[in-house]
């Protein structure tokens, strides 16, 4: 059961399709696979049950936190690094995308 709260929230913030794709999905868990795509490539062939496509949106955020807790030079190889969040048919749901940018200015000074 959805608390009435967490609805109106939804609703009012324009993401009540989200919910109900939520609980379409969440009636057996489903298989999500996790590739690593960007300046490093990194194909899941496991995959992980995950019982609705908004928790495989939070462990999409997580995956990402822990790989580049390892790895965190990858940010900076100039590209970003995204995580593509596929379902048991291998298509495409989502994209998680981390980005490193460089602010203009190194010093004080401009660069250009």
């Amino acid at each position: 059961m959805v608390p009435l709260e967490k609805i109106q929230f939804l609703a009012e913030s324009g993401r009540l399709a989200h919910l109900l794709l939520d609980l379409q999905s969440s009636r057996a868990a489903l298989r999500y696979f996790f590739n690593i795509a960007g300046a490093i490539t990194d194909r899941d062939n496991q995959g992980v049950d995950i019982s609705s496509l908004c928790e495989a949106r939070v462990e999409a955020v997580k995956f990402a936190a822990q790989y580049l807790s390892e790895k965190p030079q990858l940010l900076w190889l100039g590209e970003e690094l995204r995580v593509e969040v596929l379902d048991s048919d291998r298509r495409l749901l989502f994209t998680f995308i981390a980005l490193g940018v460089d602010a203009p200015a190194e010093n004080g000074r401009l660069r250009f």
